[in-house]
């Protein structure tokens, strides 16, 4: 694969070194944690409950780190926040077209879409469109420091971008027949 050469802003290079510096010091000694599921514990999970579609047709979901609120990506250009434990949707994002992706940046949805948009929401409202691709975005993923957000689009190419400042930092592009992140 081929890509431009264009290099990451050295704050964003040294928010990415200090990550990895610091997850890499506790990587080598760390042991599995006591009580945490074994492979034939989760071979005995089973349902408990279900419900009928939320959305139907939704390429996306994605659970937030406390477990209760998970996004829903609808077909119809709206994504719902949906509320384990009160069984219901809390909140629609009006996207603007199909949604292909969604993750959480802390409390706050992120929504990759058909349009080529990448979409922050914060109490159900958008409070940035941070980056739009020539197509669809098909893939998010962010950085373990919480700092960085990648996205990809059928464009071929990624994009990163500085979350903190709710702007893009770079945009790379392959010639690749498709461009991709890994999770």
């Amino acid at each position: 694969m081929q890509v431009d050469g264009q290099g990451l802003p050295d704050d964003i290079a040294a928010k990415v070194d200090a990550t990895q510096q610091q997850l890499s010091s506790t990587r080598r000694r760390r042991q599995t944690p006591t009580g945490w599921a074994t492979a034939e514990d989760i071979e005995a999970f089973d349902a408990l409950e279900s419900t009928e579609a939320i959305y139907p047709g939704a390429q996306a979901v994605a659970l937030d780190e406390t477990g209760d609120l998970a996004i829903f990506g609808g077909k119809d250009g709206v994504a719902g926040v949906y509320s384990v434990s009160q069984k219901q949707t809390v909140q629609a994002l009006k996207c603007g077209g199909s949604v292909m992706d969604a993750l959480w940046w802390g409390t706050r949805p992120v929504v990759a879409t058909s349009t080529g948009a990448v979409k922050v929401f914060e109490n159900g409202q958008e409070v940035a469109q941070i980056g739009s691709h020539a197509g669809p975005v098909t893939a998010l993923a962010l950085h373990p420091s919480g700092e960085i957000l990648a996205s990809v689009g059928v464009d071929k190419s990624y994009k990163l971008y500085d979350m903190t400042a709710m702007k893009t930092v770079t945009q790379i592009f392959t010639t690749s027949g498709k461009a991709c992140i890994e999770r």
